[in-house]
């Protein structure tokens, strides 16, 4: 049900904002991550998204999880394996990238959605280096987590939420 409430919440505030996602462990955030990479790379042709995760194992759980969801449908062009992409039939990709990449990370553009997951653990330069991915395009981004402390990028959004009424504008 929460997941569903986040879906809907979504469609009515998308483009420009940060959005923040705390929950616990093990209650669905990567496969609501999945979702909205999905729905995003369907619902916008030709579309960039990009999912970034502390690790490229995580990274690559979320991928062959998508992987495994459109391949066998005609929403599927083509997947890496080694690079970790998937090109859907209407010009759209997603793909999926891990925080150890560091420098690797530069020069990428999202015009669909930008997804951290488990951004407690990612560190804050490079998710502010990344950040530079949604600028021209006001993509939205999603930042999903377990706590970890409250110190960080992702406990500064968490709690700016609060403080402007739940919006926060990247």
């Amino acid at each position: 049900p929460w997941q569903t409430q986040v879906l809907y919440e979504l469609k009515n505030s998308w483009k420009g904002y940060i959005h923040v996602i705390k929950s616990k462990r093990q209650c669905g955030k990567s496969i609501l991550l999945q979702t909205i990479l999905l729905q995003t790379g369907i619902n916008k042709p030709k579309s960039t998204s990009i999912l970034l995760s502390p690790t490229i194992e995580q990274a690559r759980k979320i991928f062959n999880s998508c992987k495994n969801v459109i391949q066998p449908t005609k929403l599927y062009s083509r997947h890496n394996d080694t690079q970790l992409f998937l090109r859907l039939s209407n010009g759209s990709e997603i793909l999926f990238k891990s925080a150890e990449q560091k420098v690797g990370l530069r020069g990428y553009t999202v015009t669909g959605v930008y997804c951290v997951d488990e951004a407690a653990y990612i560190p804050d330069d490079i998710f502010f280096e990344t950040m530079a991915w949604v600028n021209v395009s006001q993509a939205p981004v999603i930042v999903c987590s377990t706590p970890n402390h409250k110190t960080g990028f992702f406990y500064k959004y968490y709690t700016l939420g609060f403080e402007n009424g739940n919006k926060i504008l990247s």
